[in-house]
């Protein structure tokens, strides 16, 4: 059986997989001819690719699984695009059912049975329900709380203890930044409304980087950015809404249920990371405050999503204040540029 490599895949799941049980090789790929990769015999893989066959059915005039599969998830790399059949096949040689084992390689469709495209239909129902019609209690079908839990705790990611991030604050001094104790959340009754948080109740709102950080406070030119460094004080259970893979769900019991519900998280993962205009945040603000009390209400620490202001980088809101702390403050920060990208 051969062995493909972390560069064979576009999918951040398969990479990780590859990364943390495959050993780093110097020669090429024999998939993507990609060197100084980790490799990993294909069946073990096996396991993650085998689910995805109970959602396909044989047709003649269809496509390979290979090309379907990649069209929906963008699961292969561009190096390997012209023999991605080929290394599905041979992961499929480990799959335990041969019915899984036949399709592979036969002209496939998605079952016309499968609803995978329109549960993000249900975020975008529910958005418009609280942020102009009722903002507490909801019609039956439009309550997302049960619903939502299960396809959560999968895409559940731990905090280590004493992970590093980041907070900015724009200056009001031209002579000091502020001193660490400035640098955290506000007390709860100077909290206004957030991306997470109500007004009233202050969450902690953190940053993968610096470079993040000081676009996360919008500042203008020449503005004065104090930049802390904050570390987690434990262990924190939060939700990954940054990227959501198909093959978080491989394990689960119910996952055909579970992958038709991608759609949902990513559209809730798209409006915690779009930009609001601060005249209507207030109520644009609800449908992702409403999450966040979900989250809490169900144990978890905090949420990571993409940036709103800086397309490379993440923030982390913390629903407890005190799950990290400032452990020093930096030099003051000039900006020197802002760039403005506008559409008539």
């Amino acid at each position: 059986m051969s062995k493909c490599c972390n560069a064979c895949f576009n999918d951040n799941v398969i990479v990780r997989h590859i990364e943390n049980r495959g050993t780093k090789t110097e020669s090429a790929c024999v998939f993507c001819e990609s060197t100084n990769t980790h490799r990993i015999e294909t069946s073990n893989l096996s396991n993650l690719f085998e689910p995805f066959m109970q959602l396909f059915q044989a047709e003649e005039t269809g496509d390979k699984i290979s090309k379907l599969i990649d069209v929906k998830w963008s699961v292969f790399a561009e190096k390997v695009s012209n023999r991605k059949n080929e290394l599905l096949l041979d992961i499929a040689n480990g799959f335990r059912s041969e019915p899984a084992r036949n399709i592979v390689n036969e002209p496939s469709r998605f079952r016309s049975d499968l609803v995978l495209d329109q549960s993000s239909e249900l975020w975008r129902q529910f958005s418009g329900s609280i942020e102009s019609i009722n903002r507490f209690f909801y019609p039956e079908e439009l309550d997302l709380g049960s619903r939502l839990v299960p396809s959560l705790q999968l895409i559940e990611k731990e905090i280590k203890k004493e992970s590093i991030y980041f907070r900015a604050r724009i200056c009001t001094s031209e002579e000091r930044a502020f001193p660490a104790n400035k640098m955290g959340a506000p007390p709860n009754h100077k909290s206004t409304a957030g991306r997470a948080n109500p007004a009233g109740i202050a969450y902690l709102y953190l940053a993968d980087k610096i470079n993040t950080a000081v676009h996360e406070v919008r500042p203008s030119t020449l503005d004065l950015v104090s930049i802390a460094k904050f570390k987690t004080v434990s262990d924190l259970r939060v939700i990954d809404l940054r990227k959501i893979s198909p093959f978080q769900f491989s394990k689960a019991e119910d996952f055909e249920k579970q992958v038709s519900e991608i759609p949902l998280l990513n559209s809730i993962g798209e409006h915690l990371a779009k930009p609001i205009h601060s005249s209507t945040a207030n109520v644009k603000y609800a449908p992702t405050q409403y999450l966040s009390e979900l989250l809490k209400f169900n144990g978890w620490d905090g949420v990571l999503y993409k940036s709103a202001l800086n397309q490379e980088g993440y923030n982390l809101a913390l629903f407890n204040p005190e799950s990290a702390e400032c452990i020093k403050v930096l030099e003051l920060h000039s900006v020197s540029k802002v760039n403005v990208i506008y559409t008539p």
